[in-house]
């Protein structure tokens, strides 16, 4: 192993781990949607639902669209 790899490897004495991609299902339902002063979503939702949602709603031609995190 030549030293360049050993040295981007190693953080303070410990290798690097491999990020794990986002799993939708491990993600927090703390999110509303907003149109203006409209609540859109009744429950809690994730971001990713979340900006979804946004992308739908700004596609419709809405323009104050929002995400609020509530916890």
């Amino acid at each position: 192993m030549d030293l360049a790899h050993k040295i981007n490897n190693n953080i303070m004495g410990k290798l690097k781990k491999k990020k794990e991609p986002m799993a939708l299902g491990k993600e927090i339902e703390k999110y509303h949607v907003w149109i203006g002063n409209k609540k859109m979503t009744t429950n809690l939702v994730t971001y990713t639902l979340a900006k979804i949602l946004l992308d739908v709603y700004v596609d419709k031609g809405h323009k104050e669209v929002t995400i609020i995190g509530v916890r």
